[in-house]
């Protein structure tokens, strides 16, 4: 079975995406960074600059996780296996080594996806509270932003890291050890990572329409604001 998943020789088209995806946002950060700096140096340099800095680490990680999954374990986890196949599967034979393999990696990949996105929503949300300075009322939706983030932060870690008990079943093939113990497709971890980002996501988009509306800014500079919110990210 494994030998099949293996594919053709060459490296996967999403792991090369994913490279190139990787390597232009780093830049990106990194040209950022240098606009920033270029004024004041470092001290031109507010918290929500060194999030983004710090957020390259876990991005590294994710994608590295990424590339290992695909290349070394051809994207075999516990998942995807009718019980005939867990049962007929030795625990000595090169594909169980793959499975196992593969299912503790998309446990670290998932643990640093959502350390990667939780990241970048702090990032917004200080410099949110840099653009609110001096304006108290907005200063607490904005504390209310970082809570939220922490909060739902907490949440999905611990639906990823302990939405299976005993930790070991995380990677179990034989019996079938349950959805929630699929780290590939643990529809918990699936599900909570979606709607609280959506909402974290909302919640930040909207924390800056009541200061831009009543701005004095040109209606079509206040209509433009969505394209820069986290949303689209």
């Amino acid at each position: 079975m494994a030998s099949d998943a293996a594919g053709p020789p060459g490296m996967d088209p999403y792991i090369i995406e994913a490279l190139t995806y990787l390597a232009f946002c780093i830049l990106l950060i990194a040209f950022r960074t240098y606009c920033r700096m270029r004024g004041g140096g470092v001290s031109a340099l507010g918290p929500e600059d060194y999030l983004m800095i710090v957020s390259i680490l876990p991005f590294v990680a994710e994608t590295t996780i990424a590339y290992k999954v695909g290349e070394t374990f051809h994207g075999l986890t516990n998942s995807d296996m009718t019980d005939e196949e867990r049962e007929a599967l030795s625990p000595d034979s090169h594909e169980y080594a793959l499975r196992v393999g593969g299912s503790q990696a998309i446990i670290g990949g998932w643990s640093m996806y959502m350390t990667l996105i939780w990241t970048l929503k702090a990032s917004m949300c200080a410099f949110y509270l840099r653009l609110t300075s001096g304006l108290p009322g907005y200063k607490k939706r904005v504390y209310i932003g970082f809570v939220s983030i922490v909060v739902s932060y907490i949440i999905c870690m611990c639906s990823v890291l302990l939405s299976c008990q005993p930790f070991h079943k995380f990677w179990q093939i034989n019996p079938y050890p349950g959805n929630f113990c699929e780290p590939a497709v643990n529809k918990l971890t699936i599900h909570l990572s979606m709607y609280l980002n959506f909402l974290t996501d909302m919640y930040l988009f909207l924390i800056p329409i009541p200061m831009l509306w009543t701005a004095q800014l040109p209606k079509a500079k206040r209509l433009g604001w969505p394209f820069y919110s986290p949303v689209v990210f």
